[in-house]
């Protein structure tokens, strides 16, 4: 399957930019000028074996009805929704509660940050650097806002964590940060296998697909990764 975009009827339609509040209306039509208008066709023409969808999340033929921005694009009786529970901190930390993910057709974006391996991190940070609470160098080398945050918040509702101090305290957190990953990703693909059932009364359900993001690191830090920079 072709898509036009990633995420782009869903931020314009939940005002992503403080420049959509102003300019709403500009960027719906250069929207449709550009994804449906002219890069649709191209693309089918051009591939003739898969079908083109327009965002992802999408609602599909419901999203065209509404001209191409749908006002719930993650709506999930309809297409595919993208879900990651580190952008609540109530869902962030009940990870491994499979009640809070969405009942969804295909999931095709979910997600949770941990640190590389210590051997992959240490290739690119000096010794001084691997202490547990977190260093300044590796805060900076978490590109996601209060990452370190997210990742101690989710393995303090389930594990322990680790007490101050040096290389062996920093090696802690680093594994700790593996498990809540990994039982955090298995509690929700687990619950997408079980949901392929439909609700009759809601229309969710019927999973039916689930891609988690991301496979593999492009550099030495923290990430919603499973393989780091090395492997």
């Amino acid at each position: 399957m072709n898509s036009g975009n990633n995420e782009n009827e869903q931020a314009i339609a939940e005002n992503w930019w403080s420049e959509l509040k102003t300019r709403l209306e500009t960027y719906k039509k250069d929207y449709v000028k550009l994804y449906i208008n002219t890069m649709k066709p191209i693309v089918l023409r051009e591939d003739t074996s898969r079908p083109f969808i327009s965002s992802s999340p999408t609602k599909g033929p419901e999203t065209e009805k509404e001209g191409w921005i749908a006002k719930n694009s993650s709506d999930t009786r309809f297409g595919d929704v993208h879900f990651y529970t580190s952008f609540g901190s109530t869902h962030a930390i009940h990870a491994w509660n499979w009640t809070i993910y969405p009942s969804s057709k295909f999931t095709s974006e979910y997600g949770f940050i941990s640190y590389p391996s210590f051997e992959s991190i240490s290739a690119a940070t000096n010794e001084s650097d691997w202490t547990y609470p977190i260093s300044d160098v590796i805060k900076h080398r978490q590109h996601y806002p209060n990452g370190e945050q997210l990742i101690e918040n989710l393995i303090a509702n389930y594990l322990k964590l680790p007490v101050s101090g040096g290389k062996d305290r920093f090696i802690d957190i680093i594994y700790l940060s593996h498990i809540a990953q990994s039982m955090s990703i298995k509690t929700e693909t687990e619950f997408y296998r079980r949901n392929r059932d439909i609700d009759n009364k809601t229309g969710s359900g019927y999973t039916m697909g689930a891609l988690y993001w991301m496979l593999k690191d492009i550099w030495q830090a923290p990430s919603r990764s499973s393989l780091d920079f090395d492997g």
